[in-house]
């Protein structure tokens, strides 16, 4: 089964969709959690992520401020670490890599 992770703004027509299998969506949402300051972030993806649905987008967040920490793990600390993994997984966390940069551009 697979799991939807949408770049998305409240204020825009633009966002996009990163799909993947529930297991890299697991592992990306456990990594994020322990990789942000903000126990708030932790707390809303343990809220979505954690009763098992099958999409969390960016616009889950309180604030923009959340979302950018969350495109920040994203874009450093996930994709040094999925340089680890077995090439699949690499190359869904690299174009997750870069679906984080073009929203953080967008804005």
């Amino acid at each position: 089964m697979s799991k939807d992770f949408t770049f998305d703004r409240d204020d825009a027509d633009w966002f996009e969709i990163w799909n993947t299998s529930s297991g890299v969506y697991s592992w990306v949402f456990e990594f994020i959690s322990a990789n942000v300051t903000d126990p708030a972030i932790v707390a809303r993806i343990d809220e979505v992520v954690g009763k098992g649905y099958g999409a969390f987008g960016l616009t889950y967040f309180d604030t923009p401020e959340q979302a950018a920490e969350v495109v920040e793990v994203i874009r450093g600390p996930l994709l040094a670490a999925a340089r680890h993994e077995h090439p699949h997984v690499l190359w869904q966390i690299e174009e997750l890599a870069e679906m984080a940069t073009r929203w953080s551009e967008s804005a």
